[in-house]
């Protein structure tokens, strides 16, 4: 049994105009008697953090990374379990009661899932591209069990598990704390452990096609660096030396390359192919990770 107000919610935010809604839906929760504190640590702007009784706000003089911010309020945090939600992920109303169902199974480490929905409008299209191609493994309809790492945007960590691996740590940037920690906590012998039916709408703000692409594209900047660091994750068993020569095709096959993998992935996951009008945004934003990844190797040959 989890004791009653075990879980402290720990929220990075750089002045998010989804925080008042977020706030909402944790007030809102089947289980929020069991939320022992809620901690807001960044900036606000908005002045919707203010509003709220009962809030921890960390008001920070400058943008903090999120790895940073994450660190700091779990540090303040007292509670057995921590869960790390972000700015833009509204919860469904037994998120919390799922995510601790899952820690009193023995669970010390759980992802939550990434409702994908296409809404009508451009936005909304661009939005679900962007959801598809950065949470694939960590939708609502995939299958619960353990991944290889998982992401922080709604992850619930034992505290004393968190601590012992070290935290996110505020040298890691957006997209490549979560792994490192995941890998982290995985060398210490703990699951990570996905959970479907913990669900949050994730209402990021990329939704046009520029900052889709500029999306993925950040990301594959990031990728040469984490299979340098944990080769594991490289997607071919070519080293990431004879990757290097390549980086200039990877630019001209960016398109064909990223068709391929759109390809596989509607393959792989059956409940995709009702949006396959989304096929065409998912190869463009996919496409703009290959450039990323190229860039990264070009300028480190």
């Amino acid at each position: 049994m989890i004791p009653l107000s075990m879980l402290a919610v720990v929220i990075p935010n750089q002045h998010s105009p989804q925080i008042g809604a977020v706030l909402t839906a944790l007030h809102q929760q089947t289980a929020a008697h069991q939320i022992d504190a809620i901690i807001v640590v960044g900036q606000d702007h908005t002045g919707q953090v203010a509003q709220w009784s009962g809030v921890d706000y960390i008001a920070l003089p400058r943008p903090t990374p999120p790895a940073l911010s994450r660190d700091i309020g779990a540090y303040l945090a007292t509670s057995e379990y921590i869960l790390f939600l972000d700015a833009d992920c509204i919860a469904r109303p037994d998120l919390i009661e799922r995510l601790l169902a899952c820690h009193a199974a023995g669970q010390s480490v759980v992802s939550g899932s990434i409702w994908l929905a296409v809404e009508a409008g451009i936005q909304g299209y661009w939005t679900a591209c962007d959801n598809t191609l950065v949470f694939a493994p960590w939708l609502h309809h995939a299958v619960a069990g353990a991944q290889p790492y998982l992401p922080s945007c709604c992850l619930s960590v034992r505290r004393a598990a968190f601590l012992a691996a070290g935290g996110f740590g505020p040298h890691h940037g957006v997209g490549g704390e979560d792994i490192d920690l995941s890998l982290r906590l995985r060398n210490q012998g703990h699951l990570l452990w996905f959970e479907p039916r913990a669900v949050v709408e994730h209402r990021h703000i990329r939704t046009s096609a520029v900052a889709v692409w500029q999306h993925l594209r950040g990301y594959g900047r990031k990728h040469p660096r984490y299979w340098q660091a944990y080769p594991m994750l490289m997607p071919t068993s070519h080293r990431i030396e004879t990757l290097r020569p390549l980086a200039a095709l990877l630019v001209g096959w960016s398109l064909p390359l990223a068709l391929r993998d759109v390809v596989r992935l509607y393959r792989k996951t059956p409940v995709l192919r009702r949006y396959w009008h989304l096929l065409p945004g998912l190869v463009f934003g996919k496409s703009g990770w290959y450039w990323g990844v190229a860039e990264t190797l070009y300028s480190e040959a």
